[in-house]
């Protein structure tokens, strides 16, 4: 890929891909741009084709941090830029249309980067704060994250969301700073609850007496954690 001017150059990039063939890559670069390319495999060769370049006067000129392509909708985007805020763009129309705005995260300065859940339905990114910022994809709205025990004193930079698992990871800038990582699990007790509210609903054809459901949440949650173990790779602690 080559930019016609010295002063712009590549900042990211975000593949999606499809049945094991890559569709199209996503590059933002240093001036503010996020160009487009169609990737096509024919007879073992590669053809790469500019299908559009996203501009806009908000981030025009500023630095493109990360470009996240949404899961499960084509041709829209996450494009986070060095303003102090993240946009979902619609380029399936010329007009490359601005869907929401994000903002909370501090990124004027540095490179902070951010991910998106698996299922598409959540944001998250680092700030030059040290702090995580969460937020709802479809409706913007900025979610608490004060469960992240972070104590990061300078930037949190990166952040990671496993493809397949509610798995995220962040780190700092600095040898100080480890890797963090946060696993969220649904507790025993919110699971009984949720069962509770399904029998009360008239959800299901069987009512259960506390002694049966109790057997029945051991055995979903015996089935979770032999999943965990295949995830992680080792048993987990015996529940009391």
């Amino acid at each position: 890929f080559f930019f016609s001017s010295r002063r712009r150059h590549t900042r990211c990039s975000g593949v999606s891909w499809a049945r094991r063939c890559v569709q199209e890559t996503d590059i933002g670069d240093s001036l503010g741009s996020v160009h487009v390319y169609s990737l096509n495999i024919i007879s073992r060769q590669l053809t790469v084709t500019n299908i559009t370049t996203i501009t806009n006067k908000e981030f025009v000129n500023d630095p493109i941090n990360n470009v996240l392509p949404m899961p499960f909708q084509q041709r829209r985007i996450i494009v986070h830029s060095r303003d102090n805020c993240l946009r979902s763009i619609d380029y399936t129309s010329n007009s490359h249309d601005i869907v929401q705005h994000y903002f909370g995260s501090k990124s004027a300065k540095i490179a902070i980067k951010s991910a998106i859940s698996p299922d598409g339905q959540y944001l998250i990114s680092g700030s030059e704060n040290g702090k995580a910022y969460l937020w709802d994809i479809a409706s913007s709205l900025q979610l608490d994250t004060s469960n992240f025990e972070l104590g990061f004193k300078g930037s949190l930079t990166d952040v990671a969301w496993n493809s397949k698992y509610h798995m995220v990871a962040v780190s700092g800038f600095g040898d100080e700073y480890p890797i963090l990582v946060y696993i969220w699990e649904r507790d025993k007790d919110q699971m009984e609850l949720k069962q509770l509210e399904d029998k009360k609903k008239g959800k299901g054809s069987r009512v259960l007496d506390d002694s049966k459901l109790d057997d029945e949440l051991n055995i979903y949650m015996d089935r979770v954690e032999s999943e965990d173990d295949e995830i992680f790779g080792r048993s987990k602690k015996k529940r009391k």
